[in-house]
């Protein structure tokens, strides 16, 4: 289905998505191999993992960020998780524009399913992760690569974000853990720190142990990251560059009080399951703090959006917030 010049276009179904005995992750994309996927005789080095479904206002913005990277050896595996606004229409001008895309289009199965869906066809040694509504700034792939490859402990790396809003200005930074042990204490609910540990869409991670994991677990959506942050941290170290890698787009259509609610117990039942496997009782008091519980419902976080802005010296943006709670 690839003709000079386009990207490669799939539909199809999911052959298993819970991964055999060993957490290799078996899927068939419409007959389509791994190796029929590949852009090149060796494959790319990394795949860039997009799920979308209906982003039309911000997904132009984060395609072109990916596709406007200095680190050019990758495929664009993009799935399409049943759009129906002008966001598929828009995925599919861009496939048939630029070869490194790989557009997968299915109904919608959900957003961890879909996440699963790209794991199981991506061909490169690392897998970026990357959301619809954000924009990876244009030097994160060559950072992240080169960082994976002077530490081979290090299974998966995020790096500094930026929180923006609807029309792209900056709100704050988002200040980063350090250290693994910072990371794991945070994601296990050991630590009170409120920095952050991995941005979900600022992520490289080694394809092999993902795959070893057993890839994302629907059950624990919509705090999956946290849940296979946790797990392959028991194979390998977690890290964070201390370059800012990623603009993380926060708006009324991807924040909520019920989704804050159910992203907080999905989180507690992942952090229970990590003690259980690491053979660590359950504390009583479990100190967990995630970007979408700050933020409430839509004008708490306007409130909260004003104040960040404004002690990080984004005033205009501060102002633009404020006005909007006056209206």
């Amino acid at each position: 289905m690839r003709a000079g010049g386009r990207g490669t276009a799939v539909a199809g179904s999911m052959r298993d998505a819970a991964g055999d005995a060993g957490g290799r992750l078996e899927f068939e994309v419409s007959g389509v191999s791994r190796d029929q996927q590949s852009n090149g005789a060796g494959g790319p080095r990394v795949s860039v993992l997009m799920p979308v479904y209906n982003r039309e206002e911000y997904v132009a913005a984060a395609v072109e960020s990916i596709l406007g990277q200095t680190y050019g050896d990758f495929e664009f595996i993009i799935v399409n998780d049943g759009s129906t606004d002008g966001a598929k229409e828009l995925l599919r001008e861009y496939a048939a524009r630029d070869e490194r895309i790989v557009l997968i289009e299915q109904e919608n199965t959900g957003y961890t399913v879909a996440l699963n869906r790209g794991l199981g066809v991506a061909r490169g040694e690392f897998v970026a992760r990357m959301d619809s509504d954000d924009i990876a700034l244009p030097e994160r792939l060559a950072i992240q690569v080169r960082y994976l490859e002077e530490h081979d402990d290090v299974v998966a790396v995020s790096g500094q974000g930026i929180e923006i809003d609807e029309a792209g200005d900056p709100i704050r930074p988002l200040p980063k853990l350090e250290t693994h042990e910072e990371i794991e204490a945070t994601l296990i609910g050991w630590s009170s720190d409120q920095r952050v540990g991995m941005l979900h869409p600022g992520v490289l991670m080694r394809r092999a142990a993902a795959e070893r994991v057993g890839g994302y677990r629907p059950e624990y959506e919509p705090a999956e990251d946290r849940d296979m942050w946790l797990r392959m941290a028991e194979i390998g170290r977690l890290a964070n560059v201390p370059e800012t890698v990623v603009q993380y787009r926060v708006h009324a259509g991807g924040v909520s009080r019920q989704r804050a609610e159910k992203q907080h117990a999905a989180a507690l039942r992942g952090i229970e399951a990590a003690h259980a496997r690491r053979g660590l009782p359950v504390p009583e008091r479990i100190e967990l703090w995630t970007l979408e519980s700050r933020m409430g419902n839509e004008l708490s976080g306007y409130g909260v959006r004003a104040v960040s802005a404004a002690r990080s010296g984004y005033y205009r943006t501060s102002w633009k917030c404020v006005v909007r709670l006056l209206r």
